[in-house]
């Protein structure tokens, strides 16, 4: 699973459709301290990442919204962001050219 981007495992119902969700979530893993308090609050949406000691979200919409929400709140170097389809997109393709550049 986690050779598999998360866009590609997110199915679209037409592909000339955009999915309009109210709130993904993404962890903005070069700020991450690694104090694993997200990780703790929801357990179905992240885990941390074992190569970089960073967390990262395996789980879209894992727990309920009042449950990230609170996971977000409590980063205290506020490296977790509620984002739409389309930012997670840009998001992750700037995180995969920080991966293959050396930059994480």
């Amino acid at each position: 699973v986690s050779a598999v981007c998360r866009e590609k495992l997110m199915r679209v119902d037409r592909p000339d459709e955009r999915v309009a969700l109210l709130q993904l979530t993404y962890v903005d893993e070069s700020r991450c301290i690694g104090c694993r308090y997200c990780a703790e609050i929801a357990r179905s949406t992240f885990r941390m990442e074992a190569e970089f000691g960073a967390a990262r979200v395996f789980q879209q919409s894992g727990d309920t919204a009042d449950v990230i929400a609170e996971a977000i709140d409590c980063c205290p170097v506020d490296c977790i962001h509620a984002v739409s389809f389309n930012e997670l997109e840009v998001l992750e393709r700037h995180r995969r050219g920080l991966l293959a550049g050396g930059g994480m």
